[in-house]
């Protein structure tokens, strides 16, 4: 597909949307962008309203941790929402609503394969399939949340991703680029619009209780059996007889 036709296919389908929608040929990363949309708003004084960029590529595309999401030109679903908040507390329940807004789409296509990798990870049968940066701008009186994602689609996969996978590699009937990027943006704020997603985050884990996982946070490794989450999506091990809870990290093996 030409980026001219993805264009207007996209167009059509993000009408119905209902929010604001940038459409970006090549750049650097939608994520870094999108916030200097939502700080510059703010620092004029104005709340940002809600608004969807849409890359076609990316050049510095990265995801937790500055690391680099490799973004090559119609390959991927490569996407920053900003979605305006009331207050900076109100981004807490953002990563879980936003990973099960996602698994929920891809799963439409998938026959329900996609699970979650605590933190970030969204996976199929161990492969990654995509992955999710949340951000957030707080200035003034004003807040907002930038939700970045991306999604493999097409054939040509990310060498520095062993075990990548795209929706090409895993599905026989592929939608369009353009109806999987409305469909995901829709998922999320469907999500958003749901309230707890905790259940549902439970549900579609791989991660399962009582689990032995290990856990790479900057240079320490914790080792222990799953508990489970938190309310807030922190994940609980109980290591040497007592619980640990951690925000970040990320799960570097599990039996």
């Amino acid at each position: 597909m030409r980026f001219a036709d993805y264009t207007r296919e996209l167009l059509q389908r993000h009408a119905e949307l209902g929010t604001a929608l940038v459409i970006l040929a090549r750049i650097g990363s939608t994520n870094d962008l999108a916030r200097r949309i939502a700080y510059d708003y703010a620092r004029e004084g104005n709340c940002v309203p809600a608004a969807d960029l849409v890359a076609w590529s990316q050049t510095r595309g990265r995801g937790r941790g500055d690391r680099r999401w490799a973004s090559a030109p119609g390959q991927g679903a490569y996407v920053s929402l900003i979605r305006p908040l009331a207050a900076a507390a109100d981004a807490a329940p953002l990563p879980l609503q936003v990973a099960v807004g996602l698994c929920l789409a891809l799963n439409r296509h998938l026959a329900g394969r996609c699970r979650l990798k605590w933190p970030n990870d969204l996976v199929v049968e161990g492969r990654k399939l995509g992955g999710i940066l949340i951000e957030t701008v707080v200035h003034g009186g004003c807040a907002s949340a930038v939700v970045g994602f991306g999604v493999n689609y097409g054939r040509e996969l990310p060498a520095s991703v062993p075990h990548a996978t795209s929706l090409s590699y895993e599905t026989t009937i592929l939608p369009s680029l353009a109806e999987l990027t409305c469909d995901l943006i829709a998922g999320v704020d469907a999500r958003l619009a749901a309230g707890d997603a905790l259940p549902a985050y439970r549900q579609l884990s791989v991660h399962r209780q009582g689990d032995r996982l290990c856990c790479r946070v900057g240079d320490r490794l914790h080792e222990g059996r799953f508990l489970g989450f938190d309310p807030h999506g922190f994940l609980r091990l109980e290591v040497g007889g007592r619980e640990e809870r951690l925000s970040s990290g990320e799960v570097t093996s599990d039996d």
